[in-house]
Order: C-alpha cells, then structure tokens, then sequence
C-alpha cells in the first residue's frame, strides 16, 4: 500500500482505525496489525497525486485530490463498514465539479468545507452533497 497522504487516526465502531489515502482507494485498517477493515476505490484519472489528508467529521470522511477531486465517505457506526455518500469528479481538473486539493489540507466547519482547488481558487462547498457555495 503507497500513502500518499498523511494518516488520521479515528474510532469506528468502537476501534481504533486508520485511514488512509493510498493513491487508489481510502483505506480503514487497524492500527496494531494492519488489517484492512475496509476500503473505498478512489482512482485517479492520470497519476496519483495528492497530499491532502482526509479530513473526518463525525464519522464521514472528506479526501479530495487532483485527478479524481473529492468524496465523501460514511462510517457505520455499528459494524467496520463504509458507504459513499456523494462524489464529484469535473471533466478535468481545471473544471473541478467541487474541490482538487493537491497539497493543502481542507477544513470542515459545520455544514461546509472550505478548501484551496490546485489552481488556487478557494472554494466553499457545501458538506451534504459536495455542490459548491461560492468560489474565489
């Protein structure tokens, strides 16, 4: 498994589990063994590039990256399962449906995540369904 951003350490279900980007999926394992719990496809549509680490509120995840843009992903809360809640991917990067973070992190306030798109537009988006608030 290559990360390619940082990990983040969250509970599940009661256990510790990591998440982790890896370039073509997001990953849930344990922290101890290794052990995948589970894992969502997020392939890029060129090469995997993204340094953004997820970001977790609650128990959704939020990875956002240049070639596939962004997802959100829930945690069950009673068994070590996950399930997309929405996804955008533009065209292209350049026409990003949501947000292509390459390098900074976004952040999650309430209902909206605020993040820097690779050609530094900062954009707002709306956190339930990913469709975009304003952009500057």
């Amino acid at each position: 498994m290559i990360e390619h951003s940082s990990s983040v350490l969250t509970k599940q279900d009661g256990k510790d589990v990591l998440v982790c980007w890896t370039g073509a999926s997001v990953a849930g394992m344990n922290p101890l063994t290794g052990e995948p719990y589970w894992q969502h496809p997020f392939p890029p549509t060129r090469m995997p590039i993204g340094t953004a680490t997820p970001v977790i509120k609650g128990n959704k995840i939020f990875p956002t990256s240049l070639y596939y843009s962004s997802v959100t992903l829930e945690m069950d809360n009673h068994e070590m399962t996950i399930k997309e809640l929405w996804s955008a991917r533009g065209p292209n990067e350049r026409k990003a449906k949501s947000l292509h973070s390459i390098i900074s992190t976004p952040i999650w306030i309430d209902a909206h995540i605020y993040g820097v798109d690779s050609y530094r537009q900062l954009r707002c988006l709306r956190a339930a369904d990913g469709q975009r608030v304003w952009e500057n």
